[in-house]
């Protein structure tokens, strides 16, 4: 995937994307919405529908600004708007939830913070001998694969 000449995509960032350009293939614009960590709801399916976002401080508030574009350079763009101001912080807020011990291949392991850190879990594996579970996560940016076991 083109990331851009701008250094935005940081590690939840990576999760982001990857959720955001799944929904766009599905064509579920409605579904494509992330929060900026002061809590500002950025819906994808206003961006399409010509409105952008201002910031100003703390303050945000969206503006009408171009036609309807459900192009891919538009979602891009809005993107690129997102990595700006949602991070770790406001994903970890949005994101459920779960027992560790019922993590699968694709979820998220996240520490909101300033700065916090997320990992996408690529696999799971069982041991067949001593039933330990070894989880191999993707830090998307650095592109490491750790292997941990519980």
């Amino acid at each position: 995937m083109e990331i851009g000449n701008r250094d935005l995509q940081q590690c939840a960032d990576a999760i982001i994307r990857l959720r955001a350009e799944y929904l766009f293939r599905q064509k579920k614009y409605q579904d494509i919405s992330f929060n900026f960590t002061n809590g500002f709801k950025a819906e994808y399916s206003r961006w399409a529908k010509g409105e952008r976002i201002r910031v100003n401080g703390n303050q945000v508030s969206w503006y009408t600004s171009r036609e309807t574009d459900y192009s891919y350079p538009t979602f891009h763009a809005y993107l690129d708007q997102v990595f700006i101001y949602a991070g770790t912080a406001s994903l970890a807020k949005e994101l459920k939830t779960i027992p560790y011990h019922t993590l699968q291949a694709g979820d998220v392991l996240i520490q909101g913070g300033y700065p916090g850190h997320a990992v996408i879990v690529a696999d799971i594996a069982i041991h067949p001998e001593t039933g330990k579970k070894y989880i191999c996560w993707h830090r998307a940016i650095c592109q490491h694969r750790i292997s941990i076991f519980w």
